[in-house]
């Protein structure tokens, strides 16, 4: 995983210095929720959070769980949980742990990068769509 994120990390790190704090107001359109449904259902999101310089992987079952995993500073974790996209297209999904944050995300795709953006239309992730469970989740 390190070494394919590698390439997310530093085309994160480059463009979120060219945003921060201000919002993404030019480049692509935020998803429907048929587009997110039809891009994250069986499938594997692995990500970075700039913030926190957080790797993360999460597969999104049929079903409507999800399983994800992290790792930050030498530390890792892992839980379950529900996903689901809301009428307005956004990604939501509900932690069965305290320590995980639910919520949602309005999704935008640029060619292979998925950037999840919070309702002030600030990128808080980016990530790597693979197909099915990639990492085995």
């Amino acid at each position: 995983m390190l070494r394919s994120m590698a390439g997310v990390i530093a085309a994160t790190a480059i463009f979120a210095s060219t945003l921060a704090p201000h919002s993404l107001s030019a480049g692509p359109d935020r998803l429907t929720k048929k587009e997110v449904v039809t891009l994250i259902n069986g499938n594997t999101l692995v990500g970075f959070d700039p913030k926190t310089q957080s790797e993360w992987v999460t597969f999104y079952r049929a079903s409507g769980r999800a399983i994800a995993t992290t790792k930050s500073s030498g530390q890792t974790g892992r839980v379950s949980g529900q996903w689901w996209v809301s009428d307005t297209g956004e990604l939501c999904s509900d932690w069965e742990s305290e320590r995980w944050i639910d919520a949602c995300y309005s999704v935008r795709r640029d060619d292979d990068t998925i950037s999840l953006l919070d309702g002030s239309g600030r990128i808080v992730s980016f990530a790597e769509l693979r197909k099915g469970n990639s990492e085995g989740l």
